[in-house]
């Protein structure tokens, strides 16, 4: 099997953490779970590295290769989401794209700083609604999932001891 086709997941979960491989994006090749009630990602690293000296290796055995990169999928209470909207006046839609991307970027910038505990992991755009008209006047509907700055680099420091980086983080129940 081709190894550039081979994704890795771990998932963090308040009743389990799991590893899996998956190739091609259909195919689950290794599943790995460990389950444990009231799961605490500040204070339970000890068992998440239990879970990832036993896994990692094992993985990288098995299909003779080194996961360089992985996903990351957190359930976690500490997870905020914060709704946003922007109205903006301009002249030209298809010519004024940069009006869109500086406003999306005054947003997570704003809420960034007024909530410096936390670390931006996923936007998601709910919705983008344009004047027909005359095209002068857009409306964008953001959703912000920001996660605990602490949590996020006990976990990226965690898996540095692998060698591996996290490619994207993502909430479990997006």
């Amino acid at each position: 099997m081709d190894d550039l086709k081979k994704k890795f997941f771990f998932i963090i979960h308040p009743t389990y953490y799991t590893l899996h491989v998956v190739y091609d994006d259909s195919k689950i090749l290794y599943e790995k779970k460990f389950f444990q009630d009231g799961l605490d990602l500040t204070n339970d690293l000890d068992n998440l590295k239990k879970f990832l000296d036993e896994n990692i290796f094992r993985i990288e055995k098995k299909f003779n290769l080194y996961i360089n990169d992985i996903y990351l999928i957190i359930d976690d209470e500490n997870l905020i989401n914060i709704d946003l909207s922007l109205i903006k006046e301009f002249q030209d839609l298809s010519l004024n794209s940069k009006y869109i991307q500086s406003g999306i970027s005054n947003i997570k910038e704003s809420v960034l700083k007024s909530n410096i505990d936390y670390e931006l992991v996923h936007m998601i755009i709910n919705r983008f609604i344009t004047d027909d008209i005359n095209q002068k006047n857009f409306f964008l509907e953001l959703k912000l999932i920001c996660h605990k700055k602490e949590k996020l680099l006990n976990l990226k420091q965690l898996l540095s001891n692998y060698q591996i980086s996290i490619k994207k983080i993502l909430d479990y129940n997006y």
